[in-house]
């Protein structure tokens, strides 16, 4: 069965692991390919530079105008987005960028009745105050009305499968708020793909991403990750660090939108089922033939994904807006 060209709608934690900037670099690739329309962005971390790292990828591939939701409080943290924003120029103040829910609202309220793919990769935050909201100017529609009637599924970067009974995956976990993934998902009356910790780590084969070194020095994608990895945060293993050069790296987040936007390709087994998300954040996943849910299972080896799939979509150079 073929799938419609999905219309993408990003919610990302872009600043906090380095994937996020090479996915919404990705993102832009496959639009630019003709496999999808982007929709908008939430950034779901409490960094304003975030909202203008993504706004300056959107500028590289000449989409400026595409909306991005903030969160409501911001904290001062310096990290990849910072040095991306310092090279890219006039890009969107995170301060100035609209409230998440009311893009949310917006961005769902306008669009054909279950148009909308909603692409999550990394904390449920935000996604879960738009299932918090009520009416309001946008529609009369309560949050999972309205996800009800417009969404037409989920795409989950989160958890380990078939089951995570003991190390909850971090944005399960969701910096120590597990309940609002738990509250989250159970919330949803849609379909859910769910991409797992051990689908794109790198310690399982899926590392890639040392070509970006090639990119023109003013590529904000080739920006952030040698930022990233000349500055490793805290959470990185120590070998070898800090590095000089864009290493091979997970790409958790690459395979999830990849597959929102390309699921025909069949490099997965879609396992049906319900999933179970714990209280601590963690998950099991209880097989059943008439699911809402599925999680994916790879039927290609991981260096052909990395390689082969998500790396060349990285490595493309479109001329930068007004360029």
């Amino acid at each position: 069965m073929s799938h419609p060209k999905p219309t993408i709608l990003l919610d990302t934690d872009l600043g906090g692991d380095i994937d996020d900037l090479g996915t919404v670099a990705l993102l832009h690739a496959l639009a630019d390919a003709g496999k999808c329309d982007i929709l908008g962005f939430i950034s779901d971390t409490p960094q304003a530079p975030a909202v203008g790292a993504i706004d300056a990828v959107n500028r590289w591939y000449g989409r400026p105008g595409l909306p991005v939701g903030r969160r409501a409080e911001f904290k001062v943290e310096d990290t990849y987005a910072n040095a991306v924003v310092d090279a890219s120029g006039d890009v969107l103040d995170g301060h100035d960028a609209p409230m998440a829910v009311d893009v949310y609202r917006r961005l769902l309220a306008a669009a054909p009745d279950g148009s909308v793919t909603i692409a999550t990769i990394g904390v449920l935050f935000l996604l879960n105050d738009l299932l918090d909201s009520g009416p309001d100017d946008h529609s009369p529609m309560t949050g999972p009305e309205l996800v009800d009637a417009k969404v037409d599924r989920f795409v989950v970067m989160g958890g380990r499968y078939p089951r995570n009974d003991s190390d909850a995956e971090a944005n399960f976990h969701a910096w120590g708020q597990p309940n609002v993934s738990k509250r989250a998902i159970e919330r949803i009356d849609r379909p859910i793909t769910f991409i797992g910790g051990e689908l794109g780590d790198r310690s399982n084969g899926y590392g890639t991403g040392a070509r970006l070194n090639d990119l023109p020095e003013d590529h904000p994608v080739r920006i952030g990750y040698l930022d990233f990895f000349r500055r490793p945060p805290w959470w990185v293993p120590d070998e070898d660090k800090p590095w000089d050069t864009i290493q091979p790296w997970s790409i958790w987040d690459q395979i999830t939108v990849h597959h929102a936007v390309c699921r025909d390709l069949k490099l997965y087994e879609e396992i049906p089922g319900v999933n179970h998300i714990g209280g601590p954040g963690t998950n099991a996943f209880e097989q059943a033939s008439d699911g809402p849910h599925v999680y994916l299972r790879p039927l290609v080896e991981p260096g052909v994904i990395a390689h082969e799939v998500i790396e060349p979509l990285m490595l493309t150079r479109p001329t930068p807006a007004g360029g």
